[in-house]
């Protein structure tokens, strides 16, 4: 009888430390379940895209124009519309529209010379607005502190790489810095064609901008 009762606890110890152990295996299972779909669920939150739209009346866009190194203009075209997408931080998507129409001259002239000038861009010799009134920007991505965009103007896709500086808040984002874009695929006349009297063009292809693109939640 001693045996058998000795024998008998053995098993029913052997018994409570397997089922402890069957108890604590699975404790530990449900809680790796739990952390698993905490964190599907907060990976899921984390790559929500996020829209952010235009504010235009805070964004600018500054542009600078030359012939030469001492006779250049300067002044600002409006962006009037535009959107960009993000996804965990990072930039997905974007589309933006340039008014050409809206092109100002800040040089210090007579106004009658800026109106000049102000038609003289807009006319065949550059933009041709009445044809081709916008420009729109379709944002590719951004990397390293450039973002790949590109351009159609004029019917002509321009695609570069542009260096700008990118800060999101709870508020929204912004992208500022200074580049410059290349026009001579456009085949703009008063970029390409040779003034008879000089052997220049009437004025470089390349133009200077200066960005502060402001977007909102």
């Amino acid at each position: 009888m001693v045996y058998n009762f000795v024998y008998l606890s053995k098993i029913n110890t052997n018994m409570k430390t397997k089922n402890l152990v069957l108890i604590g295996a699975t404790a530990l299972f449900i809680a790796s379940c739990s952390s698993s779909a905490d964190s599907a669920e907060a990976s899921e939150e984390t790559s929500d895209a996020v829209v952010y739209t235009l504010d235009a009346e805070a964004s600018s866009l500054w542009w600078k124009g030359e012939e030469n190194e001492n006779h250049f203009h300067t002044g600002n075209v409006q962006i009037t519309d535009g959107s960009l997408t993000m996804i965990g931080g990072s930039v997905s998507e974007g589309t933006f529209t340039i008014d050409l129409t809206k092109i100002t001259v800040a040089d210090p002239m007579p106004e009658d010379k800026i109106n000049y000038l102000i038609s003289h861009l807009q006319d065949t010799s550059f933009f041709f607005t009445a044809q081709y009134p916008t420009a729109n920007v379709t944002v590719n991505s951004y990397n390293d502190g450039k973002m790949n965009a590109t351009i159609n103007v004029l019917g002509t896709d321009l695609t570069n790489d542009i260096p700008l500086a990118m800060n999101t808040t709870e508020e929204g984002a912004t992208f500022n810095g200074k580049f410059s874009v290349d026009f001579a695929d456009t085949k703009m006349p008063y970029i390409t064609e040779v003034d008879p009297k000089t052997g220049e063009p009437g004025a470089k292809s390349v133009f200077q901008f200066d960005l502060n693109l402001v977007l909102k939640k």
